[in-house]
């Protein structure tokens, strides 16, 4: 079939990878943000001024914030790096590709990840989790191209008392100049998640491009959008970004992977394979 491709299931204590067939993804690319001052992620960005706020610490425990997870990546030289992912199952944390299997950041896969949903503060709504297995597309592993910067993590617990997102399984949710909110945890606020909303500007099939302010350590974070009549958020990309793919008409915006419809079916692939 002309639409499928392999990926690949990475064991992160026994360090096996294991193909399966799957779905393309037409998810965006950057470098995990850095727990520190050295250089690594410059990519993510705030446009113009940053009005970025921090998420009200009453909101603890609820949802959707408590949905959002700080990622702590370790790489293989042991360098600690900030990222961010999504529930999206009771199991599966969503987040960007690179945060996961990254050549030159991390020296191939992270060699150890902790998960925290809804951390506030050094407050934890779960005792943290160690990642059990990671998700990439063999498109990702062999090349890291924009279009394939979607990945997955297992946990080795389900997490059923937080809730987690809905996702877009049409692909056909977002409208250029729909607001859309992203929250994650930067590295100049760790242990706080901020959260911004504004404007898609343009929508390609695999990306979203938007005026949405973030800052490194937001790469992997949802990009969502509200469901009318419902509590619930739908997320309809994965902010991963790479400024310099941006058309130059849209003058300095962010990017996400556009939760397509190729992407909805992976993801819910590896929803069921766990």
């Amino acid at each position: 079939m002309a639409n499928t491709l392999n990926y690949l299931d990475y064991n992160l204590e026994t360090r096996e990878e294991t193909p399966f067939l799957g779905h393309v993804a037409q998810p965006g690319t950057g470098a995990p943000g850095r727990t520190g001052a050295n250089k690594v992620d410059q990519l993510l960005s705030a446009i113009g001024d940053d009005d970025r706020l921090k998420v009200d610490h009453r909101n603890f425990n609820t949802y959707p914030w408590c949905a959002v997870c700080r990622l702590r990546l370790v790489a293989q030289n042991g360098a600690e790096y900030i990222g961010t992912g999504w529930l999206a199952y009771s199991r599966l944390v969503i987040t960007a590709a690179h945060n996961l299997f990254n050549p030159d950041a991390l020296g191939g896969y992270a060699k150890a990840i902790s998960v925290r949903p809804g951390c506030m503060d050094g407050k934890d709504l779960v005792p943290p989790l160690t990642a059990q297995r990671i998700l990439v597309t063999d498109q990702w592993r062999s090349r890291q191209r924009p279009e394939d910067d979607i990945g997955g993590i297992v946990l080795p617990k389900a997490i059923d008392n937080l809730g987690w997102f809905a996702y877009d399984v049409s692909g056909a949710h977002a409208r250029q100049g729909d607001r859309v909110t992203i929250c994650g945890y930067p590295q100049d606020s760790p242990e706080h998640p901020m959260q911004h909303s504004e404007a898609i500007v343009k929508i390609d099939p695999g990306s979203l491009w938007y005026k949405v302010d973030t800052m490194p350590g937001q790469s992997g974070a949802p990009i969502w959008m509200d469901i009318p009549g419902s509590e619930m958020k739908m997320v309809v990309g994965i902010h991963t970004n790479d400024e310099t793919l941006a058309p130059s008409q849209l003058g300095e915006v962010n990017r996400g992977t556009r939760i397509s419809s190729r992407v909805a079916e992976l993801i819910t692939r590896w929803a069921r394979s766990i």
